[in-house]
């Protein structure tokens, strides 16, 4: 075990997924059910993060994703969320997006789900996604924008966060690695945190330690409910194939800190 996974561990996260070759809760809490999908995929290669630990590779194939079984600790039972991973995209565009209708045809939207809980029917809970470089189904464009949404149980318009790079520089580059972090704020009523400005609470958006975007609930009025959909990494419900690499996943039960957050970005790059 890294130094880094080390201090993951002593944050208490509920799930913490190495990725290194290993798939399977290593916190403290009871054993998370995890697979590789489709069983009779190749295994998943692995690369090397920033400070030499291993993580695993996802070619882009439609179908093949890492999935857990649904748990308490892994949706929003107390009213927040934190999901915190490290991810490299390997690619300007994808392959395989996210399908969408527009007119009443099926077409690629450009983006795909780099992880997340949400599924059909009424499942849906919270997802990140990741843009291509052309985005035919949005204007303004996104070019590459890494986005944590929140929804309520049937889907449609969720509440989200976004980062957007400044395409043409080295904000975003294919292959290299960045710290990303989501944190889901859902508590209201007589629990909310800020009842004057974000009084359905909110969705926020961490990368490379720095906050980049904090939305409110009341933008599509979202109530975040846990459901009984797996969580899982690579897609979110299967129909769309990020491809590059994922490491480090945590999942914790509040709302990690911008301490916590410089802290863990700061050690894996220094």
């Amino acid at each position: 075990m890294s130094a880094y996974d080390t201090m993951i561990l002593g944050d208490t996260p509920k799930v913490f997924l190495p990725l290194d070759g290993r798939i399977h809760n290593q916190s403290a809490l009871p054993h998370i059910v995890s697979q590789v999908k489709p069983a009779a995929a190749a295994p998943l290669q692995t690369t090397d993060m920033p400070n030499g630990d291993a993580a695993f590779v996802f070619p882009g194939i439609l179908g093949q994703y890492i999935e857990i079984a649904d748990s308490n600790y892994l949706s929003s039972y107390s009213g927040r969320l934190s999901v915190e991973f490290w991810v490299r995209p390997d690619v300007y565009s994808y392959a395989h997006s996210e399908p969408v209708t527009s007119n009443g045809q099926r077409i690629d939207s450009g983006y795909v789900y780099i992880m997340g809980k949400g599924d059909v029917p009424n499942a849906f809970e919270y997802a990140f996604r990741h843009y291509s470089i052309d985005t035919p189904t949005e204007s303004p464009a996104r070019p590459n924008r890494m986005s944590c949404y929140a929804w309520d149980t049937t889907g449609g318009l969720g509440t989200g966060s976004f980062w957007q790079p400044v395409i043409g520089t080295t904000d975003f580059l294919p292959r290299k690695w960045h710290h990303v972090v989501g944190i889901i704020e859902a508590r209201t009523g007589a629990q909310a945190v800020d009842p004057t400005n974000y009084p359905m609470g909110w969705v926020e958006m961490w990368v490379d330690g720095t906050q980049r975007d904090k939305t409110s609930m009341t933008q599509f009025n979202t109530t975040v409910t846990p459901g009984p959909a797996p969580f899982r990494i690579g897609t979110r419900n299967g129909t769309s194939a990020f491809q590059g690499a994922i490491g480090k996943v945590a999942i914790y039960s509040r709302a990690l800190s911008p301490a916590d957050i410089t802290e863990h970005y700061t050690a894996m790059i220094a």
